[in-house]
């Protein structure tokens, strides 16, 4: 079901309604359920030690050293030390975005796509669907003319180009190489 957002674009506020494309939708799905005692489990999170699988609730919480932990007693912080500020669903307020060129969406891992009622340019803003820890969300133009959302996180990792990945001396192959190598 569309819901509406309120972006700032430039000084006036423009209310555009997104719907969430699942890949489901796209692609089809298959559906795996877990049973503990005939009830069904959910996912909690993904520790070092593996997967924890914990009651179906409406919350998320953590397993540390057999407790359950709800997630509102924690605090998340940046690599860097910086801790996160939690905020209010993105559709509560009005939403200051800026301009944003398309090459900066190859710095973002995306994670969730949205389709918008209308075009806004391409602009960038914080999001959260619900209250929590903000992604980073691009409104783009589809090659269809139809506007989109996107929400990501920055990639890991970083372009280095073509001649920066090679070092050294390169060799060349021989047809015994490659039969040596291939059969």
């Amino acid at each position: 079901m569309p819901k509406d957002l309120t972006l700032n674009l430039n000084g006036a506020p423009v209310t555009v309604s997104i719907e969430r494309i699942e890949r489901s939708d796209l692609y089809g799905n298959i559906v795996s359920q877990i049973l503990d005692d005939g009830e069904p489990c959910t996912r909690v999170r993904v520790l070092m030690d593996g997967t924890i699988l914990g009651p179906k609730s409406t919350k998320t919480a953590l397993l540390i050293d057999g407790l359950w932990i709800e997630d509102e007693d924690t605090r998340r912080f940046t690599p860097e030390g910086r801790e996160l500020v939690k905020h209010e669903s993105s559709f509560k307020s009005e939403l200051t975005s800026e301009f944003s060129h398309y090459s900066e969406l190859l710095d973002y891992c995306i994670k969730a796509v949205y389709s918008s009622s209308r075009v806004c340019g391409n602009m960038k803003f914080s999001f959260t669907y619900n209250a929590g820890y903000p992604k980073t969300a691009f409104m783009i133009e589809g090659a269809d003319g139809n506007g989109y959302m996107l929400i990501g996180e920055p990639a890991p990792v970083s372009w280095v180009g073509h001649k920066d990945c090679l070092t050294g001396e390169t060799e060349e192959w021989t047809e015994e190489d490659m039969e040596e190598m291939f059969g």
